[in-house]
């Protein structure tokens, strides 16, 4: 009984963390590549340390 609840559990996060992951991608794979823009890995570095709190 229990590793059956346990077992549903897991699949009750499977599918929020699948719903979640569907909502957060679908519109980029619906979207025309021109609505992209190109990025270097340095731009990414740069804007992440830009928003991380200070230490």
């Amino acid at each position: 009984m229990v590793s059956e609840r346990i077992h549903a559990n897991g699949d009750d996060r499977h599918v929020k963390d699948s719903e979640w992951l569907k909502h957060q991608l679908e519109p980029a794979l619906r979207a025309d590549e021109s609505e992209f823009i190109e990025v270097s890995a340095e731009d990414v570095i740069r804007r992440n340390k830009s928003q991380r709190p200070p230490a």
